[in-house]
């Protein structure tokens, strides 16, 4: 390869669509070493791609609830919180071998995970659900499982987000992370998991978070801090380092694309996941000015190319089995209903008669947007599930933040029923700001708690922490099947039996 091409195997192109002209030229001329694509690539465009180009290629996702979106079209699985719930090393390593098989027979085969943040932050608008547990040594068992899994079946890891994305209340979509917790606190905690998982899972890549360490480096996120890099050498990490989405406004705001670049190769960064909002071309040319200007050497590309071809060796030189979705469907369904927990008084779901009032909230109102359409309708499922199940029940669905009309005609309704199983979603999208009940939500559910015998909690179990106190709490933690094993414990066929992986 000549420089521009060994430059190039350090670059990850991505899309929001198909993959661009710019990009296919790009590509046929050995100028990119991967791309990260979306559920709107097909097979046959992922096939081409890697005909056309003179170097085996990274094809990255993300596959955080499975390899299933859009014409990807492989099992809808369960979010991580629902392995932490049903802690089964085990089943993290089937469900997670389950995902590898389908995206490399798809033709991925890298993955974007797993998380192995430690969700020790309530307020988090965005982690909770995506994490394992708030028990870094549940994070580490479990975490070492879905690592072997993805490894065992010819896929390229990036265990996300280092150092840690677990501690924060903002979303580092939007503006910069800094944690500020203690050195000590941060060593035994965030590092805790990440040297466990190089020692016990050979872990063969890392994405790094745009996220800084106050007591480390000041404000510098580890997108741009050798300081915080450094510590994965003395872990002895000998794997693949790659940014998270220098797409991102919180780190973007703060160092323009220039600086940007550089200084991640410079942190010590194998390779950088690229602006979807930039030219990818422009991009490679400020990586090859910075090694024209000697603010990075041959040496140093060198070494981060070495490792790139190993790891595309070892992908290559791996066939893992066919898929088997039946087989995939069936463990999927198995782990949701497995990780159904309860928390109070186990003898209210037998309360549950025909004169209780079921209330659902919708979970996205009018907001959706991109990715989030695949989710938006879990409530009509679940609102469905329900009338099949207790047909004789009033079911009635608000809104996530309800206004005052909602609130009255549905408080109206609360005075004429014996009891209420209330079931509110809380869930996670970027940008959203928060994974906890509306505030309109919350003061309905206190005006009626003494009526409340079941709440469900769809979605972020942390949210339950501001709800008044009610004498039984379900968690589901959405995703696949979750909406089905919630309706099998209300009416009686399903015994839940997982366990809360959070604390608050």
């Amino acid at each position: 390869m000549n420089i521009k091409q060994k430059i190039g195997q350090m670059f990850m192109a991505r899309g929001l669509d198909r993959f661009s002209d710019e990009t296919m030229r790009l590509i046929k001329e050995g100028l990119i070493g991967g791309v990260h694509v979306n559920s709107k690539n097909t097979k046959q465009e992922i096939e081409e791609i890697q005909k056309l180009s003179s170097t085996s290629l990274f094809i990255a996702a993300d596959m955080e609830t499975g390899f299933a979106s859009g014409n990807f079209g492989g099992t809808s699985m369960p979010w991580q919180m629902a392995l932490g719930a049903v802690g089964s090393e085990e089943q993290a390593y089937e469900c997670s071998a389950a995902i590898a098989r389908e995206a490399r027979d798809f033709g991925v085969n890298y993955v974007f995970g797993p998380v192995v943040d430690i969700a020790n932050e309530p307020r988090h608008p965005y982690a909770n659900l995506r994490c394992l547990s708030s028990d870094k040594k549940e994070i580490v068992r479990l975490g070492s499982a879905i690592i072997k899994a993805f490894q065992d079946n010819g896929m390229q890891v990036a265990a996300k987000h280092y150092p840690g994305a677990g501690r924060f209340t903002n979303d580092n979509h939007i503006e910069t992370i800094i944690l500020s917790c203690s050195k000590r606190q941060f060593e035994n905690d965030e590092l805790y998991v990440y040297r466990e998982l190089i020692k016990n899972a050979g872990l063969n890549g890392i994405m790094s978070g745009h996220v800084a360490v106050k007591e480390i480096d000041c404000d510098k996120p580890a997108t741009v801090s050798r300081k915080l890099i450094q510590y994965l050498d003395t872990f002895n990490f000998k794997g693949i380092l790659i940014t998270d989405s220098l797409a991102m406004k919180g780190i973007t705001m703060k160092y323009p694309h220039e600086e940007l670049l550089p200084m991640s190769i410079a942190a010590g960064h194998d390779i950088i996941l690229g602006d979807y909002n930039i030219s990818p071309e422009y991009q490679l040319e400020i990586m090859h000015k910075a090694y024209k200007d000697g603010i990075i050497s041959e040496e140093r590309i060198n070494h981060s190319v070495a490792k790139i071809i190993k790891a595309k060796e070892f992908i290559f030189n791996t066939q893992p089995p066919s898929p088997e979705l039946k087989k995939h469907r069936k463990l999927s369904h198995e782990i949701n209903r497995k990780s159904i927990t309860l928390t109070g008084d186990k003898k209210c779901l037998k309360d549950i008669k025909k004169e209780t009032l079921f209330i659902v909230s919708k979970e996205l109102d009018n907001e959706i947007i991109g990715a989030e359409m695949a989710m938006s309708n879990s409530h009509a499922d679940i609102v469905k599930l329900i009338k099949n199940k207790f047909p004789e029940n009033k079911v009635l669905e608000i809104s996530t933040s309800p206004k005052p009309s909602e609130i009255e005609a549905t408080m109206h309704h609360a005075l004429n029923c014996d009891s209420i199983v209330f079931i509110g979603y809380s869930l996670i999208f970027c940008y959203k700001g928060t994974a906890d009940f509306s505030r309109s939500l919350l003061a309905m559910t206190r005006g009626m708690k003494n009526k409340i015998k079941v709440f469900v909690v769809m979605g972020n179990p942390f949210a339950a922490r501001e709800l008044p106190e009610l004498p039984c709490i379900l968690y589901g933690y959405h995703g696949a099947n979750a909406e089905s094993a919630i309706t099998e414990t209300l009416c009686g066929e399903l015994i839940p039996s997982g366990t809360l992986p959070v604390n608050y």
